[in-house]
């Protein structure tokens, strides 16, 4: 009887302990990407989408630099943004980077881009990463929340003007689930590219890509952390968050995405009973169909813009 019980402790221990080790590989803060050495950039990216950054991504804030900012969230997490103001101010987009990314790698290849259609530019650091604080990320739980801080400072202290919320990979579902609170009025539509249904899904996806064993086995224990260590609860999800939102949605990911299956993006689409539209990008890999398809991206993108900015009244 004695030696059933200690091998279900020892079982037990074994699952806490596996869920803690996902959860801290998942959630835990890492160090900010490097911009200033090109060489591990190219090493983490990849020639081409690398190139993009520096030739593009950096060069237009080289061009236009950004406004640095500071703001300050309830729980007492100091988050940073960058704000680059467009003379035409047609409307902001306020973008959110993806996981254990930056504005600068994972967005930057549209600022051009979105500062040519006459937009000004508002990018944040996502909390536990970069130059926000926090020690954790919550894969877009209380992200979605500093979403709509963001603009509300947006409208307080920049500008007075129509906003979208634009996300990749983990932003995408920050943006996503920003849609289920209550957002100010100026809030026009959302783009989110790449997005994952909700934080349980996509860690059990990676876990078991990784692994080759069935996510269920770690996702009670890592639950448990995430709620108990990170303060987020990991069945939050984008289907349900966009129940309630008439905004319009531009849905963007690639069919050879690997990381984030875009079965994701098409359930939420479904799912979606307000004004949508959804582009599935054939040869495009995990936040890479703007670089794929790039013609047809800004395409979409100006119609989405055109739409929404001009269905805006102050």
């Amino acid at each position: 009887m004695m030696v059933a019980v200690w091998i279900v402790l020892a079982l037990l221990v074994l699952w806490l302990f596996a869920g803690l080790v996902v959860f801290l590989l998942a959630c835990r803060k890492t160090a900010p990407i490097p911009l200033d050495k090109p060489e591990l950039v190219y090493a983490r990216l990849g020639k081409t989408h690398a190139d993009l950054v520096y030739n593009e991504g950096l060069a237009f804030l080289r061009e236009h630099p950004a406004e640095e900012l500071r703001m300050m969230r309830e729980d007492g997490l100091t988050l940073r943004g960058r704000f680059v103001a467009n003379p035409q101010n047609r409307g902001t987009v306020v973008m959110f980077h993806g996981w254990h990314g930056c504005a600068e790698t994972d967005l930057s290849p549209v600022f051009r881009y979105y500062y040519s259609l006459g937009v000004n530019l508002l990018f944040v650091d996502q909390r536990g990463q970069n130059g926000s604080g926090g020690k954790f990320v919550t894969f877009g739980v209380k992200e979605s929340r500093d979403a709509a801080r963001w603009v509300e400072y947006h409208n307080r202290n920049l500008r007075r003007c129509p906003v979208i919320l634009d996300g990749i990979s983990m932003g995408a579902s920050t943006v996503l689930m920003a849609m289920g609170l209550e957002l100010p009025e100026n809030v026009v539509g959302v783009i989110a590219d790449s997005g994952f249904t909700s934080p349980a899904e996509i860690i059990a996806h990676v876990f078991r890509r990784v692994t080759h064993l069935p996510g269920w086995l770690v996702m009670g224990a890592v639950g448990l952390w995430c709620r108990v260590v990170g303060g987020f609860r990991v069945n939050h999800c984008t289907l349900e968050t966009t129940k309630g939102s008439n905004l319009p949605l531009f849905l963007l990911h690639g069919l050879k995405d690997n990381f984030v299956p875009s079965a994701m993006s098409q359930a939420v689409y479904d799912a979606y009973r307000g004004e949508k539209e959804i582009l599935l990008v054939e040869e495009a890999g995990h936040g890479m169909s703007y670089l794929v398809q790039p013609e047809l991206c800004r395409a979409r993108l100006r119609s989405f813009f055109d739409r929404v900015f001009g269905e805006w009244e102050d």
